[in-house]
């Protein structure tokens, strides 16, 4: 029996007190204990969950999160290797993170997106780290895509 609490605790260890993509809202009360606070300018929701040194915001499309940002406390930054270990978290079982440059930009200390290019995370110099659905940062315009349809408007069809 005993074997089987500590199986399932390791199990349950890593997603405990972490964001992950895609969650409900109703997941991310759960998990960081309560409502949130909402930030109208951002429209996101935020937690500082209890027992840990960071707030966390999350955009929600369709009650899905599709974008997260950790931001430390004040006096924490996160290193490269704790981005690689917070995105390792949120990636399927086929999908690898694999670096990508950042054009020399000073925002950024490091980016990476999924294999499958589904995913984006990336560090901020002052410490922050985003994990992203791709197609959601290329909706708010923050990444070129050169595939995209000259039309910005969804078309109108008659029914």
């Amino acid at each position: 029996m005993l074997r089987k609490l500590i199986l399932l605790i390791t199990l349950l260890a890593p997603s405990m007190g972490v964001a992950d993509l895609g969650d409900t809202y109703a997941q991310s009360c759960q998990e960081f204990g309560g409502r949130g606070f909402v930030n109208k300018a951002t429209r996101t929701i935020g937690w500082h969950p209890r027992n840990r040194s960071y707030t966390v915001w999350e955009g929600f499309v369709k009650n899905h999160c599709v974008v997260m940002r950790l931001i430390p406390d004040k006096g924490i930054i996160y290193t490269i290797q704790d981005a690689q270990r917070i995105l390792s978290y949120n990636c399927g079982r086929d999908q690898l993170w694999v670096a990508i440059p950042s054009d020399g930009d000073p925002d950024f200390l490091a980016s990476w997106q999924t294999s499958d290019n589904e995913l984006l995370g990336s560090l901020y110099s002052d410490g922050v780290i985003q994990i992203a659905y791709t197609w959601f940062i290329k909706s708010q315009g923050l990444l070129e895509d050169i595939d995209k349809a000259p039309i910005e408007q969804e078309p109108k069809v008659d029914m």
